[in-house]
Order: C-alpha cells, then structure tokens, then sequence
C-alpha cells in the first residue's frame, strides 16, 4: 500500500474535485452527505459570493458545529497538512485560525498601511538586555498580519492570517542536510534522510517547488552573491534555489489557478501578484475542497480533556466584532469539540504557548515545554549595486525577483553545527522610505577607512541614497541583504527571525524526559512515554534542532508523517491519489459536511447578506449576573437573589459561563436576538430577546431565553430605561422544556463603555455605512423615546383596523328585559360545555353583573388566553351576564345611577328563576351572583332596601366593591369633580373614547389628560382611552396585568358615564356608604337592612393595586357583616398587583382570581360533574 491507498485512479472531469473517487466506484467513498456538485471554473454556476472581488474559503464563526472529528489549530504548513489529509480521510474537520483571510490583492503594500497591520508584544528594552531590565510591551493591531515578538537575545517576525507565516516567508525549499537528520537529538524512527524521504517527495508534489528560470530576466542581487560566492572561492556553493514561487500561470497541484511571478521581491509583507505558493492556495484550498471547515479570528488558548466524553475541548477567544476590547476577553472563551485528533499547528511560539496554558489547565506535560527555541539572520552592506528593494511594479530592465533566488550553501562541514547558508534576500517596499535612515543609524556598523577618490564616491552614493530607495547608484540600491540560517547566532545585537523551532521539542528517546511529543509529534504525558492520544504537534516547534535552512520543507515533511502515522493508527484512509480539477474558489466545493436546516439557512442568509453588500451594525455585549439552578422558583428577582447566596454566576458572552458549577462553559448555538419587539404581554412594551441553544463541554443541550423589558416605567426617569436596557431576564430549559434555572443578567458599567467602542457598521462604501449608522441609531433612539415620553410623545388612538371578532365568545341565547320601572336591558347566556360542546340539560346557574360602562365582554374578552365566561361554562356552569342601564348600552346616556340598576338585577333574577323551576322544579331556584364595582353597588342597594329578595341568593362573590366605597388618593381628589357644570356646558354623558377629530373641548381635554397622575411609575401610557376613563373613574388597572391586546381595543369594552350617575358614585364615595338617589341621597347601610343580608355567604375580592376603590373598602363591609352575622359566612381575599378591572380582565386572570371565586362558587353550590358532562348536586348523588 503507497500512502495507505491502493488502487485509486486519478480520474478528474476538471469540476471542483468532481470524480469518480468518493463519489463514485472507488473504495474511498468519504462522507456519504456530501455534495458531489460544485461549479466550473469559468463561473457559470457561481454560488451567492460571485460578485465578491476577492474568494473567502474560510465560514462565520457563528456557523461553526460544537463538534468534530478533528480540529486543526493554525494554518502554516502543519496545520494546512493536517486539515487537508484529514478531511480526504472523510473526517469533518475545524481549523482554527488567529489571523483574517486575504487572498493576492489584500496585501498592504505602502508603509502607511503596514504600519495599521503591526502587532508588537514581548519584552523590549534598548541596550544590553543583560544589565538593563526589560519591559513588557503590547502595541498595535492584536490581529494584524505582521506580528513581531521581541524577547531574550531573539525578535521574531511571525505573520497572523489564514496561511500563517506562509503568507510572508521566503518561499526556500531547501531540504535539511543529511547530517542535520543523522543528529543524536532526533529519535531513533527519524534518524537519517531514508527516514524523511517519502515524506518530502510529498511535500514537494503540493508544494511545487522551482528554480528561477534562466529564461527569466537577470537579478542584481542573484548575481552579486554569485559574484561573492567566487571571490571567496565558493562559486561551487552557490546555485539557484527551489522556490514555492510560480514562474506560469495555471492550476497548481491543488486546482488553484495561480499567476507568473511579477518580480517584485515583495514576498515578506504579502505577494499581491497571485504567484506565492502559500498554505491558503495548496493545502487549506484542498481542506476546503473536501469538506474542512475553515474559522479566522479565533485565537486558541489552552486544550483540555472533554469531560465525560472521548477527545478533546478546545478554547478560544474570538476576535471578531470588537470583543477583545472587552477586559474580560480572554475569560470569555468559546470552544469547539474534537471527538479524535487535534493538530497543534500554531508555529514555534503560538503552540508553545498554548502548551503551556494547558499545562496551567490540568494537562500533564514534560518540563521541557517551552524550552530550547532558536532562529537567526543578518544583514550588511556592499560596494556593488543590489537592488534589492522591492516595488508593486518592477520595470522590465530592472526587476527586484522573488525574495530569495540564490543560495551559497556551506552547510557540508566536519562539525554540522558550523554549517550555514547564505541566501539573497529583497527590503519590502513598505520599508523603502525608511532605509536611509535605518541604515545611517543601524548599531554596530563597520567604518573602513576610504582614499579620496573613494571618499567622494561614497558621499556621492549617499546623496543619491537620500533623493530616494530606488535612486540607480545610490547608497540604498548598494545595500544588499542576506538571510543566513544556521545553528547559533553568536552576534551580540538583536537581530529579527521569521523561522522559530523548538518549544515543544521531539524526544530523542520517545520519553518526557527529553522532549514533549515523540516521532510522531503525539504529546507526552509529564515525563513517561504515555501520549494524549488524539494530541499531536505538527509544526516547527517540534523540531529538536535548527535544520540550518529555511525549514518549511522539513516542517512539512514532518507533518505529513505525523499525520499519516496517527491516522493509520485510528483505521483512517486518506485519499492522496485523487486529484482536484480546477477550483473554482469563489464557488463550493466539491464536499460538504451535512447541515441542519437551521444552519443552512443561517448560511444562506449570511451568504446573501455579502453578496448584496447589505448595510448593518454589529456590536458586542458583556451580561453578568446571577442564575438559581432549579425549577421551583418563579420569580425572576427571587431566583436571582437566592443565586446570588449560593455563588451562582453567570455570564453572557457568546458563551454562557460558570452558571452551574459542573459544567462552567456553555457554548452559544445559532439563535435569534431580536431589537424591540413587541411583547403582547403587557400594552405599551417592547422586549428585547434573545434565544438560542447552548451545549456543554459534556454535550449537554439546553435552551436560553432571555428578554429585557422596556416599557413607561422609564417615563422621564434615565436611570430606569439604563436598568431596563441593561437588564436581562433568563429562563433556562433542558431538551423537555422543564426549566433548570432562571435569574437576571446585568450589562455592567464598565463593560457598557466597552460594547459603545465594539459598534461598528458595514456597507460597501463610507456614505452607506454612515447611513448605516445614523438609521440605527435613530431607530434605537425612537424605539426608547415611545417608553420614555410615554404619555407626553405620541398618542394611542382608537383603531378601527383592529378586530378580535373570531375570538368572541358566541352566546347561546340574548334576552330581553323589562324592569320594573318599564326600562329594557338585555341579558345574555351561556350554556355549559363539555369537551367542546353544550350541555342543554339542568346545570347550576351564575349570573354576572359587570360594572359601570362595560357590558358582556368584560367577562367574555375576546383578547385573552382565557376568560371567565369560557373558565366557568368549561367547569359546568351555565352563566347569565346582564348589560344593565349604567353599563356599555345606550341607555346609559338617559342618566341613570347603580341604585336604578338594581331593578335590572331584579329582572334578570326573575327570568333566570323561571328558567331554573323549569328545568328542574325540585331544584331551589337559587342563584349565585359574580357582582364588579357598580354592579355589586347596584346588588348592595337591591338587597339592602329589600328590591332583591335575599332569599333568592345563593351566595355572592362581591369584587372590589360591596356596600362600602372608598376611594383611592386621586379619586378622593377627583370626586369633587363639578359634574353639574360639565353637563350645562359640555355634555351630560362622558365618553371614554374619542378621536382625532372630535369636538374642540374634548381635544384639549385629550392633551391636558397627558398629565394626569397615573400614580406608580409604568402606569403612564399612550392611550387616549386610558386616560379618558381614568378622569373619571380613576386608573382601572394595573397596566401590567392587561395584555396589549386589551389595552390597544379598550374602545371596544369600554362604554361611558352619565354625569348623573357619576354623581351618585361621589356621594357614595365621599359618605363610604351606598345610597338612594338623590336629591336626599339616603344612606342604605342601617341596621335594618343588613338584617336582610343574612343567610347569604359573600366572598369578597379586593387588589392591592386597586386605584378606584381602596382595598380598604371591602374590609369595611367584611368586619361590619362579621360583626351583625358572624364570620361563618364571609370570606376576603385580597390579591398582591391587581388593580380594578384587570382582576378580571387580566391575561393571567384565570390563574389566581378565577381559581379563587370557583372554589367559593363550588363549595356554596354543592355540584358535581357526572357522566358525560352531566352536573348533579352533591347531596343528591
């Protein structure tokens, strides 16, 4: 078997990797899911990124899956090897990269824009590091591209960016000396070139290695060493070295159309003539082909065991939309999952580093991790012209050439340590304007002596050196520089090195003892020879000794090995004879991994959202707070506080972490954040939600809901909109939906600053994003103005668009009646229900009497989940409710007060004995009585003067009002509103609804209403209805408790008043008593007449939030009929947040008042559902 495969044929049809290998008779048939189609290279069939200038092979990091097969960390050449071979063994791959993606035209080129690319950490200090103590410095762009760490006798020049320092090395492949790998430092299984040649053959078929062709126009640079080279009788030494650069244009080994170099020597900041043979365009291109999933920003910190399953959590910070502006950055990790092989591919110091933090984290590694790392390089200067300043555009006459063309190679000594290579080397062009001066001031420098002649020679050089960097003859065109690789540097300055080995050192007997990782780059447990299987290092800080080249043929080697081996092992045939076609990189590939339907409509979106060039914002946010582990506490700040005694924390990052102290970090999945959303819950509210999965590093999936709530609270009040805006509520909920915690989650000051620096916005151009900004902004701004301004901002009117009519319940029957003064009112009834249907036959009767300007519907709204009519018929009782004359009906306007609706009661009980007595004429024709404000003042007066027989009353369920009015604070105020004046002048009747485009006086009384006292604070609102029934009657509820439906149609439930009967209610309320009519106003509670009270049992309801009549009230005729007829006969019940009319109103009604009045009703009635719906008395049964 040749590279674990046999028999595979090398059959392309010239699609993206379409062939008849995995897809088609072959053996290796990879990933069944994926999808064999891809598109041609001419771009026919381009998916939704065709119109993008550049290709993007990497993903959103928030598409990325919690777990893999395999997660490669870093994209040089180990990694770049490890996620192309993995995923042609049809294993779903991650690759995890710290730097962005750029493609050939992305590179900066000027030093303007290098300068914003710089990044610069380590310990800096001037002068001899030995005695002068060094300080520790962070500056720049943390994901720049060009990365320079400075330390201890060594500065290395790294590059961050999809392809790692690919992007930015010399392009020398050079193979290490034989007596380089016949080192006693390497191990047994690597000792000697035998043991490496397959493995470079390999690395050289990828990577394509050529020599400067002598077609090609000569070099200056070239030709000096060469001309060095032989004065020092060295000619045989030197010769033209392999390079990854292209000198052709066409597909390389992967399929990537590349172009002929241009010669710009530009290779150390980033080749923008699509000629360098990076990592990104040869293995990682080849990974994507084939399914790897590909991630930029993420910076991985440390590796640990997955808990509870098999392989390895791997943590990362991902530095996207202005998180690591955050100081909490790096203690809010994400992770991702890999289930068998994670690649250590992060270069000499990344992987060290992440080594060592791992090692902080619990993993057991030699103490040789971090140790013996090294690197070299020199510069100086020559009499004879160079030119080895790079430029965008050569000219044809004097090219610069690739970076590096030539070598003197001396690596063949007796001792190999004293082995070098000199190689010719070409300045970025971004440094030209700065040589002359870093030249005239570069340390160290040798002075020799000149003649005259010679004097003036060099002077003259020097001026034409100051015209500028490509100035023929001048100082800076004489400057050559030389890369030399070797083992040791023993010069005493500082100099830059852009190839690092060691850290995390091969032992050269397989033991922790010696090294970290053995042959195959597996890490080693502390210091035996067990491995962490699934570990492996595949990178240059492997390597035990510098190889005295340009390592990247060696590394890749390496890594080609590990790889193969390691997978070997775990039975993992990887497809190396299968050959891409052209790849068309601005398409798909060949191969993809399976996707949910969520994720891949997620994709689309995000696809199509970069093909558009859509406008948008982005920001992040920190939330920090408490989470109570359990299911049994309900209430938000309950939960919060008891979490917050037992250490419960949590925070919102992308991840969820530490709120369960068993499982720190919950990985966020995709999910929706919603921006001012409407909430039905409550009228004049908005939320702002957020819901998504989170997993587990065991794998445990739980659901997050979270909103904030942002309503009138906030009226004229800044800090309460900072907490309403700042504050999150959260439920969380396992795969059952069974709630394991809730609490609150706070955006902390600090990290408020934090997320304003994140905001940041998008758009093809500075007018859109602009744009962008400003429509954000405003949107945000109008959406808190509404809750802010509430009542003094825009007004609610009625809306005659709005129609709940579907959601009626229908009544069974309508009936009229006459009282006995000869006024006519209508009835309504409801039979009872048994799963669904009606239920004709004898049933125990209820009869509800609504209070002033409403009707029916009060106990019937259309615009809850549950109302009472429906509560009621579905528990068996047929239900009689009366509109009587001071309720929503016309008559109302004739001036009628609650004491003349005691004969519609009347009349109502009359109809509805007769019924009962033929029905069922052993039955008592008694009846229960559900009696609301003026309503249950109107049943008072009838039983108090003797118009309501008591007799004829089976019990009574007396809410917020009986025989006692009192009035709350503004009510005691408003009761000396001068009704009489109001109805001379204005009208006799008050109407609770109005329009834009009514009277003049009742405009202006609409705008003063603005300011009426709504009491607490997220009482005010925006509705004209509201605030036109709360002048007359006082605040009728408990905002809260109504849902927006209701409170959007109160036009629809709300009637008017007549002065008149207004009137009777301030004198009631003003005597706390109820009354005759006026002019005499007769108090109606007298010993006489609570006599007729007897025998009745009452139940009465009153709201802590009751704004028309004071809880208080119903104290009142509770003791005063405990004390006439004893307690046995009356219960109070008094609800914590009710208010008036949401007692029964109220969208959560059913679950607290609705309860509470049944159990009365039930144990007063004494019936009992039988068979088939059937309900009998108790007794009887």
């Amino acid at each position: 078997m040749q590279d674990g495969i046999k028999n595979a044929e090398h059959i392309v049809n010239g699609m993206n990797g379409v062939h008849d290998g995995p897809n088609g008779d072959s053996p290796y048939n990879g990933i069944p899911s994926r999808n064999p189609q891809a598109h041609s290279a001419n771009g026919a069939d381009r998916g939704p990124q065709s119109q993008s200038r550049f290709p993007r092979i990497s993903m959103p990091v928030e598409l990325m899956r919690d777990s893999y097969d395999v997660v490669a960390i870093g994209s040089g050449y180990g990694g770049g090897v490890a996620a192309s071979r993995m995923a042609r063994g049809g294993q779903s791959v991650c690759v995890l990269e710290r730097g962005r993606e750029r493609w050939p035209g992305e590179f900066p080129e000027k030093l303007e824009d290098a300068v914003e690319e710089l990044h610069v950490s380590g310990q800096f200090a001037p002068g001899d590091r030995r005695s002068i103590p060094g300080a520790m410095v962070d500056a720049g762009n943390p994901n720049g591209l060009y990365h320079f760490v400075v330390g201890e006798g060594q500065n290395v020049y790294m590059g961050n960016g999809l392809g790692g320092t690919s992007l930015l090395n010399a392009n020398v492949f050079l193979e290490a000396h034989r007596k380089v790998l016949e080192m006693g430092v390497w191990p047994e299984e690597l000792r000697g070139h035998e043991a490496w040649k397959k493995y470079y053959d390999r690395a050289m078929s990828v990577l394509e290695p050529a020599k400067y062709p002598p077609t090609f126009p000569k070099l200056l640079k070239a030709d000096l060493l060469r001309r060095q080279s032989e004065l020092m009788s060295w000619g045989d030494k030197f010769y033209s070295v392999p390079q990854t650069t292209r000198f052709e244009d066409g597909p390389n080994s992967t399929g990537v159309y590349m172009q002929a170099s241009q010669l710009t020597g530009m290779d150390a900041t980033g080749v923008n003539d699509g000629s360098k043979s990076t990592t990104l365009v040869n293995y990682l291109s080849d990974a994507w082909n084939w399914g790897a999933e590909i991630f930029c920003n993420c910076e991985v910190r440390y590796v640990v065991k997955a808990p509870d399953r098999e392989g390895y959590i791997i943590y990362f910070a991902w530095r996207s939309c202005g998180r690591d502006r955050f100081s909490t950055f790096f203690d809010d990790l994400m992770w991702v999952h890999a289930r068998k092989f994670v690649f250590l591919g992060a270069g000499s110091i990344g992987t060290t580093e992440i080594l060592l933090r791992s090692r902080q984290m619990g993993l057991d590694l030699s103490d040789d991790v971090g140790t013996e790392m090294s690197g070299n390089g020199d510069m100086y200067n020559t009499d004879y012209e160079a030119n080895c300043i790079a430029r965008p555009e050569p000219t044809p006459e004097r090219p610069v050439g690739p970076c590096i063309t030539s070598v003197l190679d001396l690596r063949d000594q007796r001792n190999v340590l004293d082995g070098f290579v000199v190689e010719d080397c070409a300045v970025p062009y971004a440094l030209a304007p700065l040589m002359f001066n870093m030249l005239e001031y570069l340390p160290d420098m040798r002075r020799p002596k000149y003649s005259p002649v010679e004097s003036v020679e060099k002077f003259v050089a020097r001026l034409k050196g100051k015209l500028g960097p490509y100035v023929p003859e001048g100082s800076v065109q004489k400057t050559t520089v030389y890369l030399i690789m070797s083992h040791d540097n023993p010069a005493p300055v500082e100099v830059p090195n852009i190839y690092r080995r060691g850290g995390a050192r091969i032992s050269k007997d397989n033991t922790g003892n010696n090294g970290v990782v053995n042959h195959l780059g597996e890490v080693l447990k502390g210091n035996s020879s067990e491995v962490y299987e699934g570990l492996v290092v595949c990178d240059s800080s492997a390597l035990p000794a510098a190889v005295g080249v340009n390592p990247f043929a060696t590394i890749t080697a390496f890594a080609e090995r590990s790889v193969e081996m390691v997978a070997r092992r775990r039975n993992i045939a990887i497809d190396y004879n299968t050959k891409n076609g052209q790849l068309d990189m601005f398409g798909t590939p060949a191969y993809r991994s399976p996707q949910d339907a969520e994720t891949a409509q997620l994709a689309y979106r995000l696809a199509k959202a970069t093909e558009n060039q859509n406008t948008g914002v982005v920001f992040s946010e920190i939330m920090t707070g408490f989470i109570y582990t359990g299911h049994d506490v309900k209430d938000f700040e309950v939960a919060t506080k008891l979490a917050r005694g037992r250490c419960e924390n949590a925070r919102f990052f992308l991840s969820v972490k530490a709120w369960s102290a068993e499982e720190r970090v919950f990985l966020v999945h995709r999910g929706t954040f919603q921006l001012f959303n409407y909430d039905a819950r409550q009228p004049d509210t908005a939320n702002l939600t957020y819901n998504f999965d989170m997993i587990s590093t065991s794998g445990r999936k739980l659901h997050f809901n979270g909103y904030k709530v942002v309503n009138s609270a906030s009226f004229l009040n800044p800090l309460e909109l900072w907490r309403q805006t700042s504050t999150l509520y959260v439920t969380i909920t396992d795969a059952s939906n069974i709630v394991v915690g809730r609490g609150m989650l706070r955006i902390l000051p600090d990290d408020f600053g934090y997320e304003l620096k994140t905001f940041e916005t998008s758009g093809p151009s500075l007018w859109t994003r602009a744009k962008s900004a400003v429509s954000f902004l405003a949107y945000f701004a109008k959406q808190l103005s509404v809750p802010f301004l509430s009542t003094l901002g825009q007004l609610q009117w009625p809306d005659t668009t709005l129609n709940y009519a579907s959601k009626e319940v229908t009544p069974s029957s309508t009936i009229p009646l006459t009282a006995s003064d000869g006024v006519t009112t209508n009835m309504v009834m409801w039979n009872p229900t048994f799963q669904g249907k009606d239920i004709l036959g004898p049933a125990p009767t209820l009869l509800f009497i609504p209070g002033a300007a409403v009707d029916h519907k009060m106990f019937a709204l259309p615009t809850i989940e549950r109302n009472a009519v429906e509560y009621f018929r579905e528990s068996g009782y047929r239900i009689y409710c009366i509109t009587h004359r001071v309720g929503r009906a016309p008559i109302a306007r004739e001036g009628y007060t609650p004491y003349d609706a005691r004969r519609d009661i009347h009349a109502a009980l009359v109809h509805i004995r007769k019924v009962i007595s033929t029905m069922n004429p052993s039955e008592p024709p008694k009846v229960y009585v559900v009696a609301h404000c003026a309503g249950s003042l109107a049943l008072s007066c009838g039983l108090l003067d003797g118009t309501i027989p008591s007799d004829w009353i089976q019990g009574i369920t007396a809410s917020m009002v009986f025989m006692n009015p009192k009035f709350g604070k503004v009510d005691s105020f408003l009761s000396k509103f001068p009704t009489s004046l109001y109805a001379r002048l204005v009208s006799p009747y008050w109407d609770c609804t109005s329009s834009r485009n009514d009277t003049y006086i009742q405009s202006l009384l609409n705008q003063a209403l603005r300011f009426y006292p709504h009491g607490a604070a997220g009482e005010s609102c925006r509705s004209v209805v509201c605030h036109r029934s709360e002048l007359v009657f006082g605040r009728l509820w408990t905002h809260k408790n109504l849902n927006d439906a209701t409170h959007t149609q109160l036009e629809r439930f709300l009637g008017g008043t007549s002065m008149r009967s207004l009137q009777w209610l301030m004198e009631s309320g003003r005597k706390e008593s109820v009354l005759a009519n006026g002019p005499a106003f007769t108090n109606l509670v007298t010993p006489e007449n609570l006599e007729r009270l007897k025998g009745i049992p009452i139940l009465f309801l009153s709201g802590t939030g009751n704004m028309v009549f004071t809880a208080e009230n119903t104290d009142i005729s509770y003791t005063t009929l405990c004390n006439v007829h004893g307690r046995d006969w009356y219960e109070r019940e008094v609800f914590t947040g009710k208010g008036h009319l949401d007692a029964w109103m109220g969208a959560t009604a059913y679950q607290d008042v609705y309860p509470r009045v049944r159990r009365h009703v039930d144990q007063i009635m004494m019936w009992e559902r039988g068979p088939a719906g059937k309900m009998n008395r108790k007794d009887m049964m």
